[in-house]
């Protein structure tokens, strides 16, 4: 096996003393171009607590295949990978990315000895070479070290995604990951449901119980919710009056059961006798294109519900 093992060893080395990701995985594109002429090349990365693998960094990869195209862990192709060994591949071949090919190459990304992701490169004509299957190996090691790396880093700075004391994720990482979570729900035809919960009356509230206990009654409520719901459930702070929760795997008849049991659950928190709440829910249907169409429509839900003086559950 011909492999430049200095080479490899120095590229190790070198991702300790690169603090961006980008350069460190922008490095590897350059030298498996040198080694391993290609069509196109690209690298799926596992998205942290959740079942989906999303398009990381590639070349000759369009933008719009980049954006639209996840793998879950039901996808054959993931499946397959979880044996952790690579797959090599001649036309037709199962697989297809977004370009045909003579020859597809494919090596998961491990971290913990768990798949993580992948990398994959592919020949329009002509065959790789049988070394080239071990270099393609080589360079999805160093991309796992650079992963544990790179989760290292994310772990330390979480907080940036989270609220210290909410500990419920702000609106962009909010909307991030539920878009995500939509796009799979969308593609395998599947329940998905998001629920609003909207103080109507936030001025009046902050007039009587003060900034500092109104935060803290949003903690407590976000709490509460966090408790009760299953570890694939979403809680977001979209604004300071307005808690989102998305429900994966879950129709509108099961995410009214939801909310009713945390409206119950959240009674003896304190000050919400002081709030008049609006609840409201939205199930993906077909005219639901992306997550924000989602929120709005059960935003607007949420507006009825709290406009009526019994603050009942309203879907849309």
């Amino acid at each position: 096996m011909n492999l430049n093992i200095a080479k490899y060893s120095k590229m190790y080395n070198d991702v300790l003393n690169v603090c961006s990701v980008e350069e460190n995985l922008t490095r590897i594109i350059e030298n498996v171009k040198i080694e391993l002429p290609f069509q196109s090349l690209g690298v799926f990365i596992k998205i942290p607590n959740m079942d989906i693998f999303r398009y990381k960094f590639g070349e000759n990869i369009s933008k719009q295949f980049a954006k639209s195209t996840i793998f879950t862990v039901a996808d054959p192709l993931i499946q397959e990978l979880t044996n952790l060994k690579p797959v090599d591949m001649k036309f037709p071949g199962q697989y297809m990315f977004e370009h045909e090919y003579s020859h597809l190459l494919i090596a998961p990304i491990l971290y913990r000895k768990k798949l993580k992701g992948f990398i994959f490169v592919d020949k329009e004509e002509g065959y790789f070479e049988k070394n080239d299957v071990h270099k393609l190996k080589a360079y999805s090691g160093i991309i796992s070290f650079i992963i544990r790396v790179s989760r290292i880093e994310e772990e330390l700075n979480q907080h940036k995604d989270n609220y210290e004391y909410f500990m419920v994720y702000n609106r962009p990482a909010f909307i991030q990951k539920s878009a995500l979570v939509f796009s799979m729900m969308k593609r395998y035809n599947r329940y998905l449901s998001l629920a609003i919960f909207k103080i109507g009356n936030y001025k009046k509230v902050l007039r009587v119980i003060k900034e500092l206990k109104t935060e803290r009654f949003i903690e407590n409520v976000s709490t509460s919710f966090q408790h009760d719901l299953r570890q694939s459930d979403l809680v977001g702070l979209l604004a300071k009056d307005e808690i989102a929760i998305l429900l994966p795997e879950t129709s509108a008849k099961n995410a009214v059961i939801t909310l009713n049991r945390l409206r119950k659950k959240i009674q003896d928190v304190d000050h919400i006798k002081t709030c008049k709440i609006g609840w409201g829910i939205r199930t993906l249907c077909d005219a639901d294109k992306n997550i924000d169409d989602i929120i709005e429509n059960a935003e607007k839900a949420a507006f009825e519900s709290y406009k009526n003086s019994k603050s009942e559950i309203v879907l849309s």
